[in-house]
């Protein structure tokens, strides 16, 4: 590697082999190839065999970027990369270090406002000038909207963010397997920390099935990023369309899930740092799930669209100590019983392990009144800031035990639309001080199909 350009040789051990020698426009783009290019020939079975004794002229930056990828929170190790860039001949690399530069100054927000809008000036016109550069083979995605479709808001495909002078956030709305393959191959994306993959495109047929895209797959995309090495720096996960779920709203809901959830498991393994996972599919095993010991960081779970909500092994993982948010909304009713049960709410109140829920969504649940004494009993009130039990059978005794527990008002807001209250009910709530929700309430009149509407609202699909 020299300046603008590199050589590479390779053969048969004991040959001279082949030499070629490439240039590019400049030194990052000549390094990203090299890169790229070893990679390959390793893939292949090829062996490296450069003399230790001849260290690569990379093997600083190299050091740098491992450290950052190891500590992405370290702003001393941000500004020893910046400054390592500027001290470059390559202007590319000088523009780089400004980048990260202006970046870190940016996040310092008692700056004057004059001084800010100076910075977001360089800021912009430093990407509009590099940004395909640094963004690699993820450009034509990442800016050309290369998948050429839009999502149902009318948001174009991809999104995209840097901090630090790194790729911070992905937002892809219709996204393809090609977008798919080359983000997990690309190493831009080592302290990506936003992942949001809303839908894929149907592709069936467009890959044989193999060890990554099962019989049957006709959205191969996800797949195509089970074996990234460069996603565990991500820490926040959306996987599938997210929802209209405005709390105000008393309205009825139905959504349309259309995410395949199969490659869900895998996914968040290759995450370790994951902080927020918002779930958002279909047929994800949530035994699985539920029972991975790599989840010690993660502290949002969002779960909707679900058939099987195993909670009792959920309740029972030693690596959810630090979930803040537990949210789950289940399927439609497909079967004869609610999804959400009493063991369930039960397992989830009365966890030793999830000693830092304070966010405890549990929608659809035939739990009902007995549900409102396990919360009451378990001691969880004590902790909660927010209680979401819509969609289900509560009556005015369940509303009258949760009223007259006084570690109701330690409660931000509690929601029990669609249940089963009175008048009666929603005046013992009134009298606790606590805000609350309780519109569109039924009453039961023995007819089986009325009587369990209540588990029906949601993806009906």
């Amino acid at each position: 590697m020299k300046g603008k350009s590199f050589t590479v040789t390779f053969g048969r051990i004991g040959t001279a082999g082949q030499t070629q020698t490439k240039e590019f426009a400049d030194g990052e783009k000549a390094q990203a190839a090299a890169d790229k290019l070893v990679r390959e020939k390793l893939a292949k079975g090829y062996v490296e065999t450069t003399p230790s004794a001849e260290p690569r002229a990379a093997s600083l930056r190299e050091a740098l970027e491992q450290a950052l990828v190891a500590h992405p929170d370290d702003l001393a190790s941000h500004m020893a990369y910046a400054d390592w860039l500027g001290e470059q001949e390559d202007p590319a690399l000088q523009a780089r270090g400004e980048f990260i530069r202006v970046q870190l100054a940016l996040e310092d927000e008692s700056r004057p406002t004059a001084e800010r809008k100076k910075l977001q000036r360089q800021e912009k016109k430093l990407l509009d000038a590099h940004a395909r550069g640094w963004l690699g083979d993820l450009a034509p995605y990442l800016i050309d909207q290369l998948d050429d479709r839009q999502d149902a808001s009318g948001s174009t495909t991809y999104e995209y963010r840097f901090a630090r002078g790194w790729l911070d956030i992905i937002e892809a709305g219709f996204y393809s397997a090609a977008f798919a393959a080359t983000l997990a191959r690309s190493p831009q994306a080592r302290l990506l920390r936003r992942l949001v993959l809303k839908e894929a495109f149907e592709e069936p047929g467009s890959y044989e099935p193999g060890p990554d895209v099962p019989q049957g797959s006709y959205s191969p995309a996800p797949w195509m990023l089970l074996r990234s090495p460069f996603l565990g720096n991500v820490r926040v996960l959306q996987f599938g369309d997210p929802v209209e779920d405005d709390p105000t709203d008393e309205g009825h809901r139905y959504w349309d899930c259309h995410m395949d959830g199969r490659p869900a498991v895998a996914l968040v393994k290759v995450m370790p740092r994951l902080e927020e996972l918002y779930l958002l599919a279909q047929d994800v095993d949530t035994d699985q799930m539920f029972g991975l010991k790599t989840l010690h960081h993660l502290r949002v779970l969002q779960v909707y669209h679900m058939d099987h909500y195993p909670l009792a092994r959920l309740a029972k993982n030693p690596s959810l100590g630090n979930l803040t948010h537990l949210l789950c909304h289940p399927h439609v009713m497909r079967e004869d019983e609610a999804y959400i049960r009493l063991d369930g709410v039960r397992a989830v109140v009365r966890s030793t392990t999830l000693k830092s829920l304070t966010h405890l969504r549990l929608r659809q649940s035939d739990a009902g009144d007995k549900g409102c004494k396990e919360v009451v009993a378990s001691g969880i009130l004590k902790r909660l800031k927010m209680l979401d039990l819509r969609n289900g059978c509560i009556t005015d005794e369940g509303a009258r035990t949760l009223a007259a527990c006084p570690d109701l008002r330690n409660l931000e807001f509690l929601d029990l639309t669609h249940n089963c209250l009175t008048r009666a009910g929603t005046e013992a709530l009134d009298a606790t001080g606590v805000r609350y929700l309780a519109g569109r309430q039924w009453q039961p009149n023995g007819d089986e199909w009325h009587d369990r509407e209540y588990l029906c609202e949601g993806d009906g699909e």
